[in-house]
């Protein structure tokens, strides 16, 4: 691999603070012309990043006022309100993007239609699903959709796969005539032309402002070509997020698809350049001896299976060992009997952690579940989660709604069903007087006993039997 000689490709080490060491750097290179920072554009892997970068600079600044370069991101880059390089989406004459969830609905549509996978609207939903996912993949790894039926020899597979290929011919086929009726494309795919248009221009027209590509792995093909420009502009930089720079050259050149630093080693590849050449973010506080005994800690832990002999002639000193023991001092290992046991224990750690004002606290798990659990656990103490994960449509108030509107119809207007119903906040009676109180005597007085029939029709002749017969009728306690 050719080994690039401009020194402008930068690593910030995991074990710091990407976005307040980024910002006290630039906060430096600026600091005899601040105005000059809000000439630099900064991209970076997303909005939440964007968002991080914007308080780091307020806490580098130590809230003063301060003029911010632009900041925008490279996973969201299709949304309509970016502007880049002083050009807005309009002006890459770009179709708007099909919503995500409209996207899901068509396909489920054309799926309903389709007799032979067709079982029901909720598998139909579920099979959409997973075809808007696989586009998703095709377009982030710059594929044709178009090929997808020249990919195999149909000769050479059995019935069973014959069906898996005609399924598949819902993209090639139905899909792109969808699109082209809407007057939409696919948003993974307005997202690449929109990289490779903005990539063009820059290499036509090279900025002369300081271009930053910040914290992205360039795990898209896209972003990844968009990163080599950067790279090569006058005034353009990159900057990696946790580049191991401990592991040998060997070890390295065995790093295989799965490893922690695989995209970086496939991005490094793609701008030709080595990782002996790449130096640290040169406004880097000197780091902590214990976090640079566990940084090597891990480069170790992940050796490449192919280098795992190498551990066996690791013979650490008595004072390296004690190092070692030091630096893993404040992780710690709880083990759970439940779920909601796990989600308790890791609120009051946060809970305790925040008492000190100068220090923030971060949970990072893929389980929603446990996620939704401690965001709970923490609003009893006043405390705010700022998920990243978001809130899906089920958890928020009008989907809640909607299930339970659901529910009650499937359930056939039991009391149950009915009363979360009536008794959610987006019920409202449509103007109905006292609906409230009406909803809590409708409760109290005639729907506690025994579960009527179904249908509104029962819930009335319980009533009209409680009118006429009001002593068959216990009250309530």
């Amino acid at each position: 691999m050719p080994k690039g000689n401009k020194q402008n490709i930068y690593n910030i080490p995991a074990g710091i603070s990407f976005t307040d060491t980024l910002a006290a750097g630039l906060l430096h290179q600026t600091k005899y012309s601040p105005e000059k920072l809000a000439t630099y554009l900064i991209l970076l892997p997303t909005r939440r990043a964007c968002r991080s970068l914007q308080e780091a600079f307020l806490r580098q600044s130590e809230g003063k006022p301060v003029l911010l370069p632009q900041m925008h991101p490279f996973g969201d880059i299709d949304a309509d309100e970016l502007l880049i390089a002083g050009q807005t989406i309009e002006d890459f004459n770009l179709k708007p993007a099909m919503p995500p969830l409209e996207q899901k609905i068509l396909l489920a549509q054309v799926i309903s239609k389709l007799p032979d996978f067709s079982k029901n609207p909720a598998q139909d939903m579920a099979l959409a699903n997973a075809l808007a996912q696989l586009m998703d993949q095709i377009y982030t790894e710059g594929l044709d959709i178009s090929d997808l039926p020249h990919i195999v020899d149909r000769d050479a597979f059995a019935n069973h796969w014959q069906i898996t290929l005609d399924f598949l011919s819902i993209l090639s086929e139905y899909w792109p005539k969808i699109l082209e009726n809407r007057g939409c494309i696919d948003a993974a795919d307005r997202r690449n032309r929109l990289l490779q248009a903005l990539n063009k221009h820059w290499q036509t027209t090279p900025p002369t402002h300081p271009i930053i590509a910040a914290g992205s792995t360039g795990s898209i093909p896209a972003t990844a070509d968009l990163l080599k420009t950067i790279s090569k502009l006058p005034q353009g930089s990159i900057i990696l997020p946790g580049l191991d720079t401990h592991l040998s050259e060997i070890a390295w050149n065995d790093i295989e698809e799965g490893h922690p630093q695989a995209t970086l080693k496939k991005l490094l590849d793609c701008l030709e350049y080595d990782r002996r050449n790449i130096t640290a973010w040169s406004f880097i506080r000197e780091q902590d001896k214990n976090t640079v005994t566990r940084e090597k800690l891990f480069s170790y832990v992940m050796t490449p299976p192919s280098q795992t002999d190498q551990w066996a002639k690791v013979q650490p000193t008595k004072d390296q060992k004690q190092e070692i023991e030091k630096s893993l001092s404040s992780i710690k290992r709880y083990d759970c009997t439940t779920a909601q046991e796990e989600a308790q224990i890791i609120s009051l750690i946060m809970r305790e952690t925040l008492e000190d004002k100068s220090k923030t606290a971060a949970l990072i798990t893929p389980d929603r579940d446990l996620a939704r659990r401690v965001t709970i656990a923490c609003q009893k103490w006043g405390i705010t989660i700022d998920d990243s994960g978001g809130k899906t449509l089920n958890d928020s108030a009008i989907g809640q709604y909607l299930r339970l509107s659901a529910t009650a119809l499937i359930d056939g207007i039991k009391p149950l069903s009915l009363l979360s119903l009536l008794k959610h906040d987006y019920a409202a009676g449509n103007g109905f007087k006292n609906f409230r109180s009406t909803v809590r005597a409708l409760d109290k007085q005639l729907l506690r006993g025994l579960t009527p029939a179904s249908g509104f029709g029962a819930l009335k002749q319980l009533y009209n039997d409680k009118i006429n017969n009001p002593d068959c009728y216990q009250k309530p306690d």
